[in-house]
């Protein structure tokens, strides 16, 4: 048997993975590392399997048998550090109490990043990206909101 993932470690970024079949699509069935359910069996005269792994880039990649030591390895950080550094990440909030003619959020200063506020109104998808913090007073025409805070790093869009 050979064990992919350590969820246990610390630096280990695998969170699972697929078996591929012969012409090499994923199989149905997603392997959760935190699982007991061990599906990879080698030997030197079987074919080899492959394996499409689900991690995060910045953690290791750790393969373990019962016979040899535990195998490590890592996608060089120049190969996705630009990625990463451009993503954003959007949270969906509701119900958002705010004023009908700005959107007041109280949200944390994140330097070299900005938030953006979207919604879906009648006549389609908005953004705000003027964001004053709220004051502690209810709005005067309060209005229940839903949509999505982004936070992307400044100067995306």
């Amino acid at each position: 048997p050979i064990r992919i993932g350590e969820h246990q470690r610390l630096n280990d970024g695998v969170l699972g993975f697929w078996l591929e079949d012969a012409a090499q699509q994923l199989g149905p069935t997603f392997y959760d590392v935190r699982g007991d359910v061990n599906p990879l069996v080698q030997a030197i005269d079987v074919p080899s399997q492959f394996l499409t792994l689900l991690i995060d880039p910045r953690g290791a990649v750790h393969a373990t048998s019962g016979i040899l030591p535990t195998r490590s390895l890592r996608i060089p950080a120049e190969m996705f550090r630009t990625a990463l550094e451009g993503m954003a990440v959007s949270f969906f909030t509701a119900p958002l109490l705010t004023g009908a003619d700005r959107i007041a959020v109280p949200l944390p200063n994140e330097p070299g990043y900005a938030w953006s506020w979207q919604e879906r109104l009648p006549a389609g998808w908005t953004e705000t990206t003027d964001l004053p913090q709220p004051d502690q007073r209810i709005p005067e025409m309060p209005t229940l909101r839903e949509g999505w805070l982004t936070l992307r790093p400044e100067g995306t869009g």
